[in-house]
């Protein structure tokens, strides 16, 4: 199934969303989570709306501000308590911003002997790379709009080495026992656990060896020999709502490795608003590709692979 899109497009397949009516009785049993799959574990894994650490910092900000109005309250009103009265209450701290994060590109890394499926289930290590982006095809042309490479970009505090449980992986990777997130992200220079910028990039790394995910530096084991699929994803409202929760991120490419073959498979599919549903038919080769997604394929074949996998000046 073979689309002329241009030399770039050796292998293409296009898909596209299938009636509504079909999806109807399967609504309740199917869930909208992007890259969640057979791909990798789901240990220490979050979804891609709450990645962005300015979430979590943000709730508890409001949480203490909450705190510091009913201990005020408590001096103030109730004079028994022994508590000093004092005069005004705490300012309120204000919270940092999230980030409209609306494409992602995620990236799936294995040791190049373990890629086949049937021999990743006993992979020593497992890498996922996520890449939220704002304009795709703007921070992808100006490369994330920063001289500053994302690698050279991590921030200090690593996420805590966690015991991958059995359960969390359902029994599909049976070797990997130890899990870690790490953020590469600008940072502001007030607030350090601020995150700031248009791009934020979350690894995901998990492994046989806590000594050795202790040790373990996520730039040396990124590469395009390394990445056995890349998939890309657009944050879309669903049934025509636009209030924030109800906009899924839906595929819109993928490129994966073929087993005793040189080329990638480059897989297109057309924007689908019912986020739920199996996956949708094929339709014929000859469907023209509408030029949107041309060009965002054009940038995910170049542009993207260049971003993610170029290694840093620094070394």
């Amino acid at each position: 199934m073979a689309s002329s899109l241009s030399p770039n497009f050796p292998k293409t397949t296009i898909y596209m969303p299938p009636p509504l009516a079909p999806l109807i009785a399967t609504m309740p049993a199917i869930r909208s989570f992007p890259d969640r799959g057979d791909s990798h574990p789901y240990f220490h894994w979050r979804e891609p709306d709450v990645e962005d650490d300015n979430i979590s910092a943000a709730k508890e900000i409001k949480r203490q501000n909450r705190r510091n109005k009913i201990q005020h309250f408590v001096k103030r009103c109730l004079p028994f308590t022994k508590l000093d009265p004092g005069g005004q209450p705490a300012a309120n701290l204000a919270p940092p911003q999230a980030r409209p994060f609306r494409w992602m590109i995620s990236s799936y890394h294995t040791p190049e002997e373990y890629q086949a499926a049937r021999f990743r289930r006993h992979s020593p290590w497992l890498l996922l790379l996520r890449c939220m982006l704002i304009d795709l095809s703007e921070q992808l042309e100006s490369g994330l709009g920063t001289s500053t490479c994302w690698r050279d970009c991590q921030v200090q505090e690593k996420g805590e080495i966690k015991f991958l449980r059995r359960m969390d992986s359902c029994g599909k990777f049976p070797q990997l026992k130890w899990g870690r997130r790490i953020v590469f992200s600008e940072q502001t220079k007030d607030e350090p656990r601020w995150l700031t910028g248009r791009w934020l990039i979350v690894a995901y790394l998990w492994s046989d060896s806590r000594g050795w995910l202790e040790t373990a530096n996520v730039g040396s084991l990124l590469s395009l020999q390394s990445a056995f699929c890349i998939r890309a994803y657009e944050r879309l409202s669903c049934l025509n709502c636009t209030r924030d929760h109800h906009l899924k991120y839906r595929q819109f490419y993928q490129s994966e490795k073929v087993p005793d073959k040189p080329e990638r498979l480059v897989t297109l599919f057309r924007h689908n608003r019912y986020y739920f549903g199996p996956q949708p038919p094929p339709i014929p080769p000859d469907t023209p590709v509408p030029d949107e997604l041309s060009k965002q394929s054009r940038l995910m074949n170049k542009e993207a692979i260049a971003l993610l996998y170029t290694p840093s000046k620094k070394g």
